[in-house]
């Protein structure tokens, strides 16, 4: 990842863009899959009254349940893990690039735009007594939430809407500039992909 990114860099001499760039082509590279998965969960959604009918039919018989389960997912073309595959294959990247920024020191006092002055560092823009305002993290926090608001999930499951873009802030908030600029770029990236996909 950091060879790509600094082959970008040659290219367009500021790191934030390389970064924001890198981002994008790896949003590019995963859209089938992403448009698939998002396909998959839209489908479960609406199918989900007469999946709890056919559960409740054949709850006695287990092989008969599964066979009428994926005659259902045959039909209307679902694959049931198809929402857990592109954030099982993004969790390396992720981490990849946490590593790949962490250890780099081209982004120490690399600059990126406006309030961004060192890309190794949080974008604090002031501090109330000892405590630092960094405005990423919180930009992180509200597209992880309108992302979470879009994806189809279980009324059971949208207390977590709120509850994982809270812990992302509370565990990122101190994290350099450069690596919580590539999640707000994937965040604002994929509520694009989203709505034109809920759209279509």
């Amino acid at each position: 990842l950091f060879f790509l990114l600094s082959k970008i860099h040659r290219v367009i001499p500021n790191w934030g863009w390389s970064i924001i760039i890198l981002t994008l082509l790896i949003k590019v590279v995963f859209f089938p899959l992403t448009r698939s998965s998002l396909h998959s969960m839209k489908q479960l959604q609406k199918l989900r009254p007469y999946l709890k009918d056919i559960q409740q039919k054949y709850k006695d018989n287990p092989q008969q349940l599964q066979r009428e389960l994926m005659n259902i997912y045959r039909e209307y073309k679902i694959n049931p893990f198809g929402g857990c595959i592109p954030i099982l294959i993004q969790i390396p990247i992720f981490i990849g690039f946490f590593i790949a920024l962490r250890n780099s020191i081209f982004l120490r006092g690399a600059p990126f735009i406006l309030w961004i002055k060192d890309l190794s560092l949080p974008d604090t823009i002031f501090k109330i007594g000892n405590f630092p305002v960094n405005l990423l993290p919180i930009f992180m926090t509200v597209t992880s939430y309108f992302q979470q608001k879009l994806t189809p999930t279980e009324p059971s499951q949208r207390g977590l809407t709120i509850l994982m873009p809270l812990m992302f802030l509370f565990l990122f908030y101190n994290f350099s500039s450069g690596l919580l600029l590539y999640w707000v770029t994937m965040n604002v990236a994929g509520l694009i992909e989203q709505y034109f996909i809920h759209k279509k």
